[in-house]
């Protein structure tokens, strides 16, 4: 079993730490904005969550979070369990993916905890993957203006990013993740078991989380996930995540730059699922974004060949490259209007070498360049854009 504290934003660590080991119920803050917070990550920990909810909390309903997969398989096991242990325990269930995660889909979440009378000193508990903590994360830091919620992930991907960090997004009709909130969870709970257990194409999509921690962490975190051994390491892999990302987000505001490194191909892997659509899915977004970046990165000078062909090896093992053409100046055209590009430059996450990647400022009239960097060094096998 491995337990350690997140603590992001650089801001003071509050008493949680303290308070859990000593098994008290009272883990929590006025308006659940305390960065600090405990991840316990062990084998067969879902069957104790009502257990562990008993020594967090007291008398409070809790309100379980999940898709209508996850939710025969653990949380209704789970809601049973929390009656056993005395609480007032419901179960709302959503259909599974990312169509769900919208605006009035969470609306309906909230209604749902209004109808059965939630007041603020209550809970919310999120069993399921990244949709699903995303909806219970953003639902918590609405209701009643905050109350407290815990997650449970599902499935490697959500263990090794959205259970953490505090970031919740929902979609709207015309952009992914472009409505959200900052609040932090309580606790977040990891089954090892649970993620043995995925079947390879979902273990496969949270490979792009780990690949791109070991490249912002160093070689001997990349070298572990090249040598193959996943599967009979995931406490040791999801543990290794959750450090590096905390890593960065504890750089105070004055190393922002720092923090931002996190974004490692998410420009690129924007562009991409806007021209794509978003039924290309978050891992194949990223793990193509990933390739483009130390494409261009390679072709204007800042990254060597061996760099480049490890990481777009590790992505093809785990399926993670989009396998379709798409027009260049549609995704050039999607990069022009990123949201982030600031006075006519664009912050750009650049890999010099495994474990050191940096922001590199691409003027707005230099984007073509890198761009075709980024497609001039495709093979065949993964070439994502037909330059028109």
């Amino acid at each position: 079993m491995t337990e350690f504290d997140i603590v992001a934003n650089a801001l003071p660590e509050s008493d949680t730490d303290a308070a859990f080991k000593k098994g008290l119920s009272e883990i929590q803050s006025d308006n659940n904005m305390t960065p600090g917070y405990h991840v316990t990550i062990k084998s067969g920990i879902i069957k104790e969550i009502p257990l562990f909810m008993k020594l967090l909390f007291s008398k409070e309903k809790i309100m379980i979070i999940s898709d209508d997969t996850v939710a025969g398989l653990y949380s209704n096991g789970v809601r049973k369990g929390l009656a056993e242990a005395g609480f007032d325990a419901y179960v709302w269930t959503f259909a599974a993916g990312e169509k769900s995660k919208t605006m009035p889909k969470l609306v309906e979440f909230l209604q749902f905890m209004s109808e059965k009378e939630f007041t603020r000193s209550d809970v919310i508990l999120s069993i399921g993957g990244g949709v699903v903590a995303d909806m219970a994360g953003l639902a918590a830091s609405l209701y009643m203006r905050g109350v407290k919620f815990v997650h449970v992930p599902t499935n490697l991907l959500s263990a090794c990013d959205s259970c953490i960090c505090g970031r919740n997004y929902v979609n709207l009709a015309d952009s992914g993740n472009s409505c959200g909130s900052v609040y932090f969870p309580t606790a977040v709970y990891i089954d090892t078991d649970v993620i043995a257990k995925l079947k390879s194409d979902i273990f496969n999509q949270g490979m792009v989380e780990v690949i791109k921690s070991a490249i912002l962490d160093g070689e001997e975190f990349f070298k572990l996930v090249e040598d193959g051994d996943i599967s009979g390491r995931i406490e040791e892999i999801i543990t290794r995540c959750m450090n590096v990302k905390n890593s960065f987000l504890s750089k105070s505001e004055t190393e922002s730059n720092e923090r931002r490194v996190l974004n490692i191909g998410r420009i690129f892997a924007r562009a991409v699922e806007r021209v794509a659509g978003s039924s290309v899915g978050y891992a194949k977004s990223i793990g193509t974004g990933l390739a483009m970046t130390i494409r261009a990165g390679y072709s204007m000078g800042y990254c060597d060949k061996s760099m480049l062909d490890r990481v777009v090896a590790l992505l093809r093992r785990y399926d993670l490259l989009l396998d379709a053409e798409l027009s260049f100046s549609d995704i050039k055209n999607a990069v022009l209007n990123e949201n982030r590009i600031g006075k006519g430059y664009l912050n750009l996450v650049v890999p010099y070498s495994i474990g050191d990647c940096r922001l590199v400022k691409v003027e707005v009239g230099e984007i073509d360049s890198w761009l075709r960097g980024a497609v001039e060094h495709a093979d065949e096998a993964v070439a994502m854009l037909a330059v028109n």
